[in-house]
């Protein structure tokens, strides 16, 4: 796998796919900065787009699959609750969407987000490794404001 950023366009927050050392927007030609090089370990240590030390991982999964997983299992329960199947029958959906989310969880690789500008690194080494997220770095982002 090749190791690759993705950055939200500074103006229109559509993803772009950077190749250092810049990459312009598809939709509105705003040019992002990336730098070449991950570090000495091949890891991130800092983000390649705007350099910030304070990184999270994640599962590198679409959320909007998640969600539609979820919303199937709810819909199948309420055709099962509707249909006055027996009792077991309910939990059936949900056991499998249960089943596909872990199975889902242990094939999906991580990838690495920079909670500044949210930028996607994938496919880097995995040392160093960032923590998993933290609301109160996101806050801090987010809003200014800190949870101390």
């Amino acid at each position: 796998m090749t190791s690759r950023v993705e950055v939200p366009c500074p103006k229109c927050r559509r993803p772009i796919h950077a190749q250092p050392p810049s990459a312009a927007c598809p939709s509105c030609g705003t040019r992002v900065e990336v730098r070449a090089s991950p570090g000495a370990t091949g890891g991130v240590a800092s983000c390649l787009a705007c350099n910030c030390p304070d990184l999270y991982r994640q599962k590198d999964f679409p959320r909007k699959v998640g969600l539609a997983i979820v919303g199937a299992a709810a819909l199948l329960v309420f055709v099962a609750v509707a249909s006055r199947l027996p009792f077991w029958a309910i939990y059936v959906p949900l056991l499998g969407a249960a089943a596909l989310d872990a199975l889902l969880y242990l094939a999906l690789p991580e990838v690495v987000v920079c909670y500044r500008c949210r930028a996607k690194h994938r496919g880097f080494a995995a040392e160093p490794r960032p923590e998993p997220f933290d609301p109160a770095v996101h806050d801090r982002y987010a809003f200014g404001r800190s949870t101390e």
